[in-house]
């Protein structure tokens, strides 16, 4: 996975390269100084807290995937086609997940190293 630094314009690349993937429309970006972050389908866009994007570009591109991932019509939710869906896009963006429940406790490069771990974050 390349390195970038984690800003607007390298996630908006995220944004259009995840729903290419997907297969659906590119949904808006936006970074807003929240608790959690939105997939708003019917507006087309989703927001990454700020704090994500400070963990830097593998936390914030895996967040950035995870909320254009819930824009797939079978991925409401985070059951088990959405979960499938996350991981195939992340593993195209070279990265693995080890969850804790929904969100990532571990994201790897698919060889081997350690990209973003939570214990690194608190």
């Amino acid at each position: 996975m390349q390195s970038y630094p984690a800003t607007y314009d390298t996630l908006k690349q995220v944004v259009e390269d995840a729903a290419k993937i997907l297969g659906i429309p590119t949904p808006e970006l936006k970074i807003k100084d929240v608790r959690r972050g939105v997939a708003n389908y019917r507006g087309g866009w989703v927001s990454v807290p700020r704090w994500a994007v400070e963990r830097g570009f593998a936390y914030a591109a895996y967040y950035v995937i995870h909320e254009v991932t819930h824009h797939h019509p079978d991925a409401f939710g985070h059951g088990p086609t959405f979960k499938h869906l996350e991981a195939h896009v992340l593993a195209e963006f070279g990265m693995t997940i080890k969850r804790r429940r929904v969100y990532a406790k571990r994201l790897h490069a698919l060889s081997g190293p350690v990209l973003y771990s939570d214990a690194d974050a608190k």
